[in-house]
Order: structure tokens, then C-alpha cells, then sequence
């Protein structure tokens, strides 16, 4: 039985707005349905189509993750969650760049019907501080490589709870059709393709947007939170328009590489366990970071070896028996003394 990896899994959704008028103005729900059957099949085949596009033009920087290709993790109402295992900076970029343009292409598609889309990001690091679970079959006593990998290849049977799931959700309370709001940690690493412009740049361009701090609820105690976002407006005019009014307030746009300082001292201060990934797919492998090293792999050892020790006792316990197989109830009962609820 293998330890779990230390692992990066970044969540991008994309929700339909206007979509609750939209149906209240048709009759029959057979009017309205075909569009949101071609949102939930349509918009994961051009996501998949813009991130081939640009492995394509970028085949050096692409050639160890091309094969990854968006895999959808759930759908809430007329929101789709997209995970994937994520193992380098530009990766990472790769598939923000393709999403991005994706949300923009298929807008273009239903806008005539008042419908737009809005955009949310995240990371998120397993299997510690965030945690896998399976949702068809019985959770497994203690969590292995096998079940990561499985996780990461078929993410619509497994669910993923922790912290960073949770502030990823609840930042998306700021996303709105001209802001594709990104945590703190994805903000950093969009933040530098600005410094690397000759290798992370090639694969995606972001207007990054600080829009100061709110409070989250359960979210870094609920302190002050840093809102961010990638500008996603698609009316030049109104984009025009935007950016001359922040000039006029004095509102213009931060520079990357200070909003990128500010939250580098806002995970230092918050003791945020921020992911750690190398910047491409051709870099040597990093060193995991020490929240996994010195927290997580001590307990899953001692958890591995307690999980051992009862199997084997159940075991002796059943050769002890007068030659007969030990029933089910008899295996529960013995299994129950040695592992009491706490």
C-alpha cells in the first residue's frame, strides 16, 4: 500500500447568468432545455478544443501534460466544475488560458438568448489539508496512491472536501461576467507569466484585477481576504470605457508583480499552506512542501500501521476459531473491539 503524493488539483467552473429569466420567458420547457443541454455537452468539447489549440502552438512547453486533457467534476444547476491534477506553472496557465477563451467563444454563442457566463478558479492541495473521498463505494479506511490516481483520472466519482474547496467556492460570491474571480495561490502563478514572458506568457495573456479585500465567511478566520479576478469583459466599448473611468478615480490597474508581493506576505501572515508546483513540465521535481513532509506522512503511517495490527489480529482471531468460518457478525464484533468509536 503506497503513501499518497503529495498532489495540486486546480477547480475551474463556469455558470450561466440570465439563465432563471431566460426560462421564466418560455412556456414550455422544451424551449428552453436544448440550450441547456448544449451548455452542459458544448462548452466541455471547446474547452478541450482551446486547450489542444494551444498545446498545438506550443508543443516544447506542452509535451508533458498535453495528454491531460479538462475532465469535468460535477455540475450544480447550471454551473459546471472542471478538476484537473496539476503538476507545473504552465500547466496551470494552459489550462486558465483555454478556459478563459472558451467562457468567451461560447458567450458570443448565447448572447442573443440574454444568456452570458461567469468564471471562478482555484487550487487546491491533496491529500493534506484537502482530502479526497468516494462517493459510490465505501470509503476505504485509509487513503492510498491508488485512490488519488483514480481520483485524479475519474473525478465525477469522488468528491473533494477541505478548506481550499471552500474558499474556492466562496470567492465565486465576487465573479461576475467581466471578472473571473481566482484564489490568492492561482493569482500568484497568473501574476507570473507577467516575469516569464518568453515561456508562461506564450501560453495565455491575463488582465489580473485586485479589487481590494472582503471578508469570506470560515475563511483565513474570517480576516480580510484579497478579491482577485481576470478581466473577462467582452464589450470593448464597456471595457473602454471601465479603464478610463479607473484612470480618472485613480484606480488603475496594480502592477502583477506587487499584487503578486501582497499575497506572497498575506499567506505568510495567515500561515496559508500554499500549494508547491515547479514552473514547467520539463523541471526537475520539487520538493514537497513541508505541511505534507511533517504533518501528513507521519499520521498516514501511524494510521497505515494501526490499520495493520487489527488486520492481522481479526485474522488470528478467525484461525482461533473451531474450525469453522469465523460469520460476519462474529468478524464486526471482534473488528468493533479493536477499532471502539471514539
Amino acid at each position: 500500500m503506497e503513501t499518497p503524493k503529495y498532489r495540486v488539483r486546480l477547480f475551474l467552473s463556469v455558470d450561466l447568468t440570465g439563465s432563471t429569466a431566460f426560462k421564466n420567458k418560455q412556456k414550455n420547457p422544451r424551449d428552453w432545455l436544448p440550450h441547456f443541454e448544449d451548455f452542459y455537452s458544448n462548452f466541455k468539447d471547446s474547452f478541450t478544443a482551446k486547450f489542444a489549440g494551444i498545446c498545438s502552438e506550443n508543443q516544447n512547453q506542452c509535451k508533458e501534460f498535453q495528454s491531460a486533457t479538462p475532465k469535468l467534476w460535477k455540475t450544480i444547476g447550471d454551473e459546471l466544475i472542471f478538476v484537473n491534477r496539476v503538476d507545473s506553472c504552465a500547466q496551470i496557465i494552459t489550462l486558465v488560458s483555454a478556459f478563459r477563451d472558451a467562457m468567451d467563444s461560447y458567450s458570443t454563442k448565447i448572447k442573443d438568448l440574454g444568456l452570458d457566463l461567469k468564471g471562478n478558479g482555484w487550487l487546491a492541495s491533496f491529500p493534506y489539508p484537502n482530502q479526497t473521498v468516494m462517493v459510490h463505494f465505501e470509503q476505504p479506511e485509509i487513503i492510498t496512491e491508488a485512490i488519488e490516481k483514480q481520483a485524479d483520472e475519474t473525478p465525477h466519482t469522488f468528491e473533494f472536501l477541505g478548506s481550499g474547496i471552500d474558499s474556492g467556492f466562496r470567492i465565486a460570491k465576487n465573479s461576475a461576467t467581466n471578472l473571473f474571480t481566482i484564489s490568492p495561490s492561482l493569482a500568484k502563478i497568473i501574476c507570473m507569466t507577467y516575469q516569464n514572458v518568453d515561456t508562461l506568457g506564450k501560453l495565455g495573456t491575463f488582465e489580473i484585477k485586485f479589487l481590494g479585500t472582503n471578508k469570506l465567511k470560515g475563511v483565513v478566520a474570517d480576516a480580510e481576504f484579497p478579491i482577485l479576478g481576470i478581466n473577462t469583459e467582452r464589450n470593448p466599448k464597456k471595457d473602454s470605457l471601465q479603464k478610463t473611468l479607473e484612470n480618472l478615480a485613480g484606480t488603475s490597474q496594480t502592477a502583477p508583480a506587487a499584487i503578486k508581493a501582497y499575497l506572497e506576505e498575506f499567506e505568510k501572515f495567515h500561515e496559508v499552506n500554499s500549494p508547491a508546483l515547479k514552473l514547467s513540465g520539463t523541471d526537475h521535481e520539487i520538493e514537497e512542501p513541508s505541511y505534507y513532509r511533517e504533518i501528513f506522512v507521519p499520521s498516514w503511517e501511524k494510521d497505515f500501521a494501526t490499520n495493520e495490527e487489527s488486520n492481522k489480529e481479526l485474522e488470528a482471531g478467525s484461525q482461533e476459531t473451531t474450525g469453522t468460518t469465523i460469520s460476519q457478525d462474529e468478524l464486526e464484533k471482534v473488528k468493533a473491539r479493536l477499532n471502539p468509536k471514539k
